[in-house]
């Protein structure tokens, strides 16, 4: 938890927008805690734990989630600012998953979006020449199709590894961490950079990048992030209902809110809360 606070801590700092995690420190609650927004499958399956979030450090951007576009290893949403847009997916594939399977689900995602700018990038435990690593396994092959396919162009830049592990004392590295994007913003992204310095909590080592936007900062600013969802059907008489028997079930009470003392305690009554 201390090392996922001074990784918050550090983006802020350093004003970056999005945290895009892989296998980030879930305990045993099985899904990210924080104190800023996070996109992430809702899970409590230890089993099944998140293997993909992403943590808002700007809220000051238009996100539109599709839950249909967020599982344990993937997640898809929509960034608007101004009257630009650009999708972005973060993923996490396990090396003895089935790429075929995973490049669909991806593939399906950028095709949903509906947009020609899309940012993908993650762990793909796959390795290609493409990206600069030494060969070129299964994993990298079918990626490599499916990058170029969905017209994308990969960022990755030199040959520095991203993953670097000592297993009997002896130090393994390689490229397995990908970014890449379509050809209609490849303009616009800037700076590609693996930084050793920036606080990661697993092996491999954070990924810095940037995208050049012209708007008006003004119309930003203000704009509050939503979900994808049709609130104008909504039964909100069963809503207030449901909602008031789950927090009494949660014991989320106002008298509880107020005993709150630390920053640990507010992070578990926010959990009960959108659970």
């Amino acid at each position: 938890m201390a090392a996922s606070k001074e990784c918050l801590q550090m983006a802020i700092s350093q004003r970056i927008a999005l945290l895009l995690l892989q296998e980030p420190y879930v305990g045993a609650k099985a899904h990210v805690t924080c104190n800023r927004r996070v996109i992430q499958k809702p899970t409590s399956n230890r089993d099944k734990p998140v293997k993909s979030a992403v943590i808002v450090v700007d809220p000051t951007y238009l996100i539109i989630e599709n839950p249909e576009h967020v599982s344990e290893n993937i997640v898809g949403f929509i960034v608007k600012i101004g009257k630009f847009e650009v999708g972005i997916i973060n993923v996490y594939l396990e090396k003895d998953g089935n790429i075929e399977e995973d490049t669909r689900k991806i593939t399906r995602i950028v095709q949903d979006m509906a947009t020609e700018n899309v940012i993908l990038t993650g762990d793909f435990n796959a390795r290609s020449l493409w990206w600069g690593s030494r060969a070129e396994d299964k994993r990298g092959l079918l990626l490599s199709e499916m990058i170029a396919e969905l017209d994308m162009n990969v960022l990755n830049q030199g040959s520095e590894s991203t993953f670097y592990q000592y297993r009997g004392g002896k130090l393994y590295s390689s490229i397995v961490d990908v970014t890449c994007c379509t050809s209609a913003i490849l303009h616009k992204m800037e700076r590609w950079r693996v930084d050793p310095n920036f606080v990661t909590l697993s092996d491999h080592r954070a990924i810095q990048f940037q995208m050049k936007v012209k708007t008006d900062k003004q119309s930003v600013a203000l704009r509050n992030s939503t979900r994808l969802f049709n609130t104008a059907k909504a039964n909100w008489s069963l809503f207030r209902n449901d909602l008031k028997e789950k927090l009494e079930k949660e014991n989320v009470t106002e008298n509880k809110i107020k005993t709150i003392d630390t920053p640990e305690e507010l992070d578990d009554i926010v959990d009960s809360y959108v659970k």
